[in-house]
């Protein structure tokens, strides 16, 4: 996994550095017209949170955060913004997302959706792999809430 990891660096690094990435995106902002990018993770650890909020920093300065009622605006065609959406979703359920993705969105006015997990009563805190004991669930209801 690691090596993986330093391959997509390294690959990511390559792509800003030959400016690679901007020309990328203006031909697909010429190709599609209005567009949104959906951004998907799963589990973010503490050792991951620094690159994560470069993550949303370089998004916002790039993307408009949308929700359902933008992201219909999009579908229609009616997208009159000058830069494409961007959806950003969770899977799983993981007690990271509310433990760091959560309070990282809330802080930089983010909007994401997340996959509620099938057994609702692994919500309650304290449940190993949910929610850390004593994390108040508005970082979680958040989350899945604040996406409209």
């Amino acid at each position: 996994m690691n090596q993986l990891n330093s391959k997509k660096r390294l690959l990511a690094s390559l792509f800003k550095r030959t400016g690679l990435n901007a020309i990328l995106a203006a031909v697909q902002n010429r190709a599609f017209g209005p567009h949104a990018r959906v951004i998907n993770y799963h589990d973010i650890s503490s050792e991951m949170l620094e690159s994560f909020e470069q993550q949303l920093r370089y998004f916002r300065q790039r993307y408009l955060n949308v929700g359902r009622s933008e992201l219909d605006r999009i579908l229609r065609g009616d997208w009159k913004e000058g830069r494409p959406g961007l959806v950003i979703t969770f899977d799983d359920g993981l007690r990271s997302h509310a433990e760091y993705a959560a309070p990282l969105l809330e802080n930089m006015d983010s909007r994401a959706g997340s996959s509620c997990p099938r057994n609702l009563s692994m919500l309650r805190p304290g449940n190993s792999g949910i929610l850390p004991p004593n994390t108040p669930l508005r970082h979680w209801l958040a989350m899945t809430s604040g996406w409209r």
